[in-house]
């Protein structure tokens, strides 16, 4: 559907293939595709999207993206008034579970080893009514594709219907460095692009949307910075070719 609606801007190209270098050259960017074909821009345009580090477990993997998740806000819903769990750690696993208790009133925190809490987390955890288990996770149970029960390396396995995951994102694309693009780390990730307020990057000419800017990663958010800043990216064109006023790095502008 996608396609074919942008079939019907005689200005749009659409190419299957990784952009694999990019470099710029007086004021022009030289993209080379994993086809071999190479293009040339005025313009970048980066929404790359995050890779999301996770602690690898048996199981995993054919749950994750339904009852096995990273974003209560995106999955809380399909899991709510169920015996839920979170697997973190430290300040993330107080975040997560004091977030996920508005789904659920059973909720259970998995540290995967020794907790390491101090008086006053205890005490948010019990007034919410939060659990910590401290046993060694080893094994995601599943019946008919649902998550069933959590199984350590020793005792009994917990029964759970979800389980909120805490995620580490990394930049997935080169390009970022390729670029030497300003980075910097937040609370759920390692290296977000750093972007004004309509989406310019640390180098002239580079725009970046959507989770690779360090924005909560959500659809809808990534949606609506994309075409924000598409509409940067025109404006900046407008600038050079028109002398259309345009602010500086880091200063807003209004369409």
């Amino acid at each position: 559907m996608g396609r074919d609606e942008l079939a019907s801007y005689p200005t749009v190209r659409v190419l299957d293939g990784d952009v694999v270098t990019v470099c710029r050259t007086d004021g022009v960017f030289d993209l080379e595709l994993s086809t071999g074909q190479t293009e040339q821009a005025r313009r970048v345009l980066l929404a790359t999207g995050m890779d999301y580090e996770v602690r690898e477990l048996p199981g995993m993997a054919e749950l994750w993206g339904g009852s096995v998740f990273h974003c209560p806000f995106c999955h809380g819903w399909e899991v709510a008034d169920q015996p839920l769990a979170v697997l973190a750690r430290g300040e993330r696993a107080i975040h997560l579970a004091l977030l996920l208790r508005n789904w659920s009133q059973d909720i259970v925190v998995l540290t995967d080893g020794p907790a390491e809490f101090d008086e006053d987390e205890l005490r948010r955890f019990a007034v919410a009514g939060v659990r910590i288990d401290e046993r060694t996770v080893v094994e995601l149970q599943s019946n008919a594709g649902e998550l069933a029960a959590i199984r350590f390396a020793e005792g009994d396995p917990l029964p759970r219907r979800g389980l909120l995951v805490a995620s580490t994102l990394r930049q997935r694309s080169s390009l970022v460095a390729q670029l030497g693009l300003e980075t910097a780390a937040s609370q759920i990730a390692v290296d977000t692009v750093v972007v004004d307020p309509i989406g310019r990057t640390s180098v002239p000419g580079v725009f970046a949307a959507g989770d690779i800017t360090g924005q909560m990663p959500q659809v809808a958010a990534a949606i609506a910075a994309g075409s924000a800043t598409a509409a940067a990216v025109v404006q900046s064109l407008s600038a050079d070719d028109y002398g259309l006023p345009y602010p500086e790095w880091r200063q807003h502008v209004n369409a």
